[in-house]
């Protein structure tokens, strides 16, 4: 392979890990908010009444149906300039016990075309699962394939112990375990998603929460305006919302920027994720949602649901 060649592989290596990093991981800077933010800390936003526990003043039950816990898929074309490339999808296509507790599973994967397969093959796949009656998070699960790149990686968050244990497999197949402390009510990535959609957004709040992924950082969301847009699946009235960006694993450079447009509703899907990136701007746009008719049964005495 001549030079020319090897330097357009390697472009295309990072568009390609700049996309799926920031949809399946959807990873932010580490800033704090402003002074003159609107700050939501995540522990403040929940209260108890009995044994039941709201966020913001909804009962979990209806904050997790309004963003599609359980019940909702949303399948994403993916798109460098206007090469599409690739394909997206975004979920919780379940409800499943984890850690002996009802939880709610997500999943987010991307996959490259097969035209392009050839050249720099993408097949990644990210779980999570989120407590169904605390809306905590309880672990996260990553496979990476994206070339010759295999990153497989899966961690337990313990929120009695304020500790995390991980598991990471290595390039050469190196078993690695590590432990360590997380801050309360610290997320995983996917869930950190979740927790986003289900806040009552305004335009010019600024929304922080603590993640953790072996270490725990704030993510900081700013709400910009409100504007609609257009996408396969049809046009929509949306937030458009700037995600800070981590420099680890993001291929943005100074003076670029990420932009997600959340319908400006309950249900506060994201219908399209546009990028600028070194090599020029990528973007993901909804083409359809999933519909799970499996609706989750309730646990009377706690509100929650409850499995069949």
């Amino acid at each position: 392979m001549n030079k020319a060649n090897e330097a357009n592989k390697v472009k295309v290596k990072g568009f390609f890990s700049t996309l799926f990093t920031l949809f399946t991981s959807f990873t932010f800077s580490l800033q704090a908010a402003s002074t003159s933010s609107v700050a939501v800390d995540a522990p403040s936003a929940f209260s108890a009444a009995g044994s039941t526990v709201s966020l913001n003043g909804t009962s979990l039950l209806e904050v997790a149906r309004s963003v599609g816990l359980g019940r909702e898929e949303y399948v994403y074309a993916v798109h460098w300039g206007v090469l599409k490339v690739g394909h997206a999808t975004l979920g919780s296509p379940d409800i499943v016990r984890h850690q002996d507790r009802e939880a709610y599973h997500l999943v987010s994967t991307a996959r490259s075309l097969s035209f392009f397969d050839a050249f720099y093959k993408v097949r990644d796949r990210n779980e999570a699962w989120l407590d169904a009656a605390t809306f905590r998070s309880l672990g996260f699960l990553k496979n990476l394939r994206e070339g010759r790149y295999r990153r497989d990686e899966e961690i337990e968050y313990n929120h009695a112990t304020g500790r995390f244990k991980a598991t990471i497999k290595k390039k050469k197949g190196q078993i690695v375990h590590e432990e360590g402390s997380m801050k309360p009510w610290a997320y995983d990535v996917l869930s950190a998603l979740y927790w986003v959609r289900a806040q009552n957004l305004n335009v010019g709040d600024e929304i922080s929460i603590d993640v953790n992924t072996r270490k725990d950082w704030p993510m900081v969301v700013k709400v910009l305006k409100r504007e609609k847009v257009r996408t396969p699946a049809g046009d929509f009235q949306c937030l458009k919302v700037e995600p800070m960006m981590r420099d680890e694993g993001i291929f943005v450079q100074k003076g670029k920027s990420m932009h997600i447009w959340l319908t400006d509703d309950a249900r506060k899907i994201p219908v399209l994720l546009k990028a600028e990136v070194f090599i020029g701007s990528v973007k993901a746009e909804l083409q359809e949602i999933v519909y799970n008719d499996l609706s989750p049964s309730l646990d009377s005495s706690s509100g929650t649901p409850k499995m069949e």
